[in-house]
């Protein structure tokens, strides 16, 4: 099968490198895979990431270009490929596609809730990566999309080793996201720390990522005396982020909004127990609770009262991590199954011609 992926830019972020990863297991299975990416807007370090079988084409479109130019190139590269399937992972590069190729069935993944799909709106099917997201389709646009996990490459992901009578005193917290506080919700977390830490709790806590909120974030934590214990880490590559989540007694993502939560995933695989907002995606990672903890959306006293609880009963919140939420994320969420599960809808697609 001659399958053709098409992104806007390629820079560090949860889509883009799980499609690095769905690229190598689909080549993996006999198909003939090839990166289109549309934007003069990626990163090197990714680029390295990218298996030397895997042909990439780079259209090198400045961003926000309105030349139509590039739009041209896309569609010449389209048509001289003659692929099967194009697979779209970003709208407006769906946007940017005549659709008149011969023979090629056009499916696009939907990473987030409140996306806008009005170029999606024309493709033979659009993937979810949840049910959050699948639900959210459907009652915007009544779109039946079929659900694709997100994946992992879960070999990568270090496990963490708890010892067989734990007692703890300190308690280190990671979150790891795009700094922007509006979305991802760390003016909840930093603000929950500093109410724990006047309680007498020995707490760290690590951002991860870089982002429009560092500043208002930083600001904050000095605001609230607690900038000796929050620790910006500034932007890291996956690597580091596997190699170290590890580390970490808790992993916690405040998100307002979010269409699944790849990262409460990668934790879970690290074996490292978990807290989130109980909005749907993240709650669907979890299991609707039975995986990890979560707390009222948008509430800092919620927040509060359940990390206390977590640390107050991390035994039995560690054990969960160790065995069912770790099984469970394994069997969910590793990177071989949505290769496959996207190999059986573009399958399906081409038996409908």
């Amino acid at each position: 099968m001659k399958i053709a992926h098409v992104i806007c830019s390629l820079c560090t972020g949860g889509a883009e490198l799980m499609l690095i990863d769905i690229l190598d297991k689909q080549a993996d299975h006999g198909q003939d895979v090839t990166l289109i990416v549309v934007n003069k807007q990626y990163e090197q370090s990714l680029i390295n990431k990218l298996p030397q079988h895997i042909r990439t084409i780079f259209i090198d479109r400045p961003e926000g270009s309105k030349n139509p130019f590039w739009l041209l190139k896309l569609n010449y590269v389209l048509r001289k490929l003659k692929p099967e399937i194009i697979h779209y992972h970003h709208d407006k590069a769906a946007g940017m596609s005549f659709r008149l190729f011969d023979g090629a069935k056009t499916i696009a993944t939907v990473h987030d809730t409140k996306i806008n799909l009005k170029y999606y709106l024309n493709l033979d099917e659009v993937c979810s990566i949840s049910e959050s997201v699948q639900q959210d389709l459907m009652s915007r646009y009544g779109i039946e999309s079929p659900v694709v996990y997100n994946g992992i490459d879960t070999d990568l992901i270090k496990r963490k080793e708890f010892q067989q009578h734990h007692s703890k005193t300190q308690y280190s917290i990671v979150q790891v996201s795009r700094l922007n506080h509006g979305k991802k919700g760390q003016d909840l977390l930093i603000d929950a720390v500093a109410k724990l830490i006047d309680e007498g709790f020995d707490i760290g806590l690590s951002l991860i990522g870089v982002g429009e909120s560092e500043q208002f974030l930083k600001e904050r934590a000095v605001t609230l005396g607690i900038e000796h214990a929050v620790n910006f880490l500034g932007l890291r590559d996956r690597n580091y982020i596997y190699e170290h989540l590890q580390d970490y007694d808790l992993l916690v993502q405040p998100s307002r909004y979010e269409g699944f939560g790849l990262t409460v995933a990668e934790a879970m695989i690290a074996k490292v127990p978990v807290l989130v907002s109980d909005i749907e995606g993240p709650m669907e990672v979890i299991g609707n609770g039975l995986y990890g903890r979560s707390f009222r959306t948008g509430s800092v006293d919620s927040l509060v009262d359940s990390l206390r609880s977590i640390f107050r009963d991390y035994d039995s919140v560690r054990r969960i991590a160790e065995h069912e939420a770790y099984n469970h994320a394994l069997s969910s969420f590793d990177i071989s199954v949505t290769a496959k599960r996207y190999i059986d809808r573009y399958s399906r697609l081409l038996s409908t011609k």
